[in-house]
This record gives C-alpha cells, sequence and structure tokens, in this order.
C-alpha cells in the first residue's frame, strides 16, 4: 500500500533475520526517495533516523525485517497482545501527571525498533508489492518467510491494523515508502510550510542488552509541551513487516511532549511522548486499562513513549 495520495498543485505537490532481497544498481539510490523530501519538505530538516534507512550503516543493502516488539500496535480498538508476559515491568502507559515529577522511574524503550540493516525499498518496488491480507502468502513467499512463524503471524496483525475502520476523528495510512509518508503527511497538515519531522533523540545511540531492548530512564526534568489537544500532528510508526512500513495517523484530542530522560546507565535522552485526551473509544480491556488499574475508558488522558524511529509531524 503506498501513497495514493494527491498532494495538492499549490505545494508541489515495519524477532527476525533479515531477508535479502536483489535491488538494481538504479534502484538501491536513496537519491530519489531523497530529492521528493527536499522537494516538498524545503524547510524541513530530515532526522537522523530517517537517513539512517536510506543509508543503512552496515554492508549490503536488504529490506532489513523489522523487529518490532508486540506492543506497538497502535489500534486502540483492540486489545494489544499480552506483552506483560515478555516484558512484565514494561511502562507502556501511563498518566499525564507522572510527566511533570521529576525523579518518576519508567522502564521503556526509547531506542529504535528496527534493526541496523532495515532500508526503504524504493518507491517503485514497494507499490509493485500488494500490501494486503489477501496478498500475505504471496509476500511471504516473496521474501521466504515461513507461514506458521511468529513474524508471518505479526506480519498479518499488521495488515489487519492497517485494514481495519479509523478511530472517530482518526485519518489513517500504512505507507511502504519514504514518499508515502511525506505525501500522506503534508496532505493532512494541508501545508508544506513550516512542517517540522520530530523523532526521540539519544544522547548515546549505543544498543541496548539484546535481550531486551527496555532501560529504566527517569524523568530528569520539565516536560515541554509542543502541541495542544487542538493542534493538528501526524504521528508515524514503525510496524512488524517484511520490510520497512509505517502506520501514520491524524488523531484528534492529543497533546505531545518533549520530556527530558536519564538512563540508568547514564544515557540522556528528548524522549518524545504521546498523550491522548480522549479514549472513550479505546476497548475497556486494551492493556493500557490493565496497567493503569482504575482508570476507565474516555477518563483521563493516557500517555506512552515514542522509540526513535517513530516520526512526529506538525506545523511550526
Amino acid at each position: 500500500m503506498d501513497s495514493k495520495f494527491t498532494v495538492p498543485l499549490i505545494l508541489l505537490l515495519s524477532i527476525v533475520a533479515a531477508a535479502r532481497v536483489p535491488l538494481s544498481s538504479s534502484d538501491r539510490s536513496p537519491f530519489a526517495a531523497e530529492a521528493h523530501w527536499k522537494t516538498v519538505l524545503p524547510d524541513t530538516a530530515m532526522p537522523v533516523v530517517i537517513n539512517e534507512l536510506l543509508h543503512p550503516s552496515k554492508e549490503g543493502r536488504s529490506t532489513g525485517n523489522i523487529i518490532v516488539d508486540s506492543g506497538s500496535n497502535q489500534n486502540y480498538q483492540y486489545v494489544k497482545l499480552n506483552f506483560r508476559r515478555e516484558i512484565p515491568d514494561a511502562t507502556l502507559f501511563f498518566l499525564e501527571d507522572d510527566l511533570k515529577r521529576p525523579g518518576t522511574r519508567m522502564h521503556i524503550q526509547l531506542t529504535k525498533r528496527m534493526s541496523d540493516s532495515a532500508v526503504f525499498l524504493p518507491q517503485s518496488e514497494a507499490k509493485s508489492i500488494p500490501f494486503s491480507t489477501a496478498d500475505l502468502p504471496n509476500t511471504l513467499s516473496r521474501f521466504s518467510i515461513q507461514p506458521k512463524s511468529k513474524l508471518a503471524l505479526l506480519m498479518q496483525q499488521t495488515l489487519l491494523q492497517c485494514e481495519a475502520p479509523p478511530l472517530r476523528s482518526e485519518v489513517k495510512h500504512c505507507a511502504t515508502s519514504l514518499e508515502s509518508i511525506v505525501d500522506f503527511t503534508v496532505n493532512e497538515l494541508g501545508t508544506n510550510k513550516g512542517v517540522q519531522a520530530m523523532t526521540t533523540v539519544l544522547e548515546d545511540r549505543t544498543a541496548a542488552p539484546e535481550n531486551s531492548p527496555y532501560k529504566w530512564y527517569t524523568v530528569a526534568g520539565t516536560a515541554k509541551e509542543v502541541s495542544d489537544a487542538k493542534t493538528k500532528t501526524v504521528n508515524c510508526h514503525p510496524v512488524t513487516y517484511a520490510y520497512v512500513s509505517y502506520y501514520c495517523h491524524s488523531l484528534a484530542r492529543t497533546r505531545t511532549y518533549v520530556v527530558p530522560f536519564v538512563g540508568d546507565d547514564g544515557t540522556k535522552a528528548e524522549a518524545m511522548v504521546v498523550c491522548h485526551t480522549d479514549t472513550s473509544r479505546w476497548d475497556p480491556n486494551h492493556i493500557s486499562f490493565q496497567m493503569l488499574r482504575g482508570v476507565k475508558p474516555g477518563t483521563v488522558p493516557i500517555c506512552h513513549t515514542l522509540a526513535e524511529d517513530t516520526l512526529v509531524w506538525m506545523t511550526s
């Protein structure tokens, strides 16, 4: 599922090993995606993590299957997988007041969810691969993924998430190329002027222990609100798939913060945090309500951190 958006003329307008897919030398060039970004968003700096998805650091370019934990599902109408069995003390969700208390400790993942070899497919190739549950068997075969593997199951869940109806006031799009992400974002924001692409920034990007990407962090200062509940934002989350894919959505009534954290290992971070002020349509059995005992849908804002390869878009 690649971009089907028509950019207004006035704007000129993601557990596994990497599955390697041969690409022609011309298609390996990231210049087309970079050129699209620069043309459509001439005043917007490209985040480091996005640049890395165009220029992977490791030798040998591959599709780089995305390593995304089961807690990354962003469809709040449905119950998440029982992620607590794998990491029982993970702080997947918390209250907005927790951000405003320096010293609050959280067990969170801020490092990127994708493998170091992950790379965007060229838009032409991404468009040639049907992105749907009906075509999943063909996709699994193409990327040599066992149909009954955990990855295959997670890929199916990604597709179901993408095909599910949006929440009330939500506009959603699953993007399989950088161009598709850019076009959806500009279409939703209604402008390409003054657009900011924000991500969590870690001072030390040394990989977390392989057995868990989660670390203990402490809120180390004042949370800065960068968008209120009336500001239109677009969030793009990496999802589990055979190649780099993002779940992008514009969801009303959210507040976005930049929060300073310090890890127990000394790692400093400026983390993006999103607080949902309207949870009235969330599934009552959603894991957030299991973790925040006593909290019911539609009562208080519920927040979560964003890993460094999640994009938050807004206008300045």
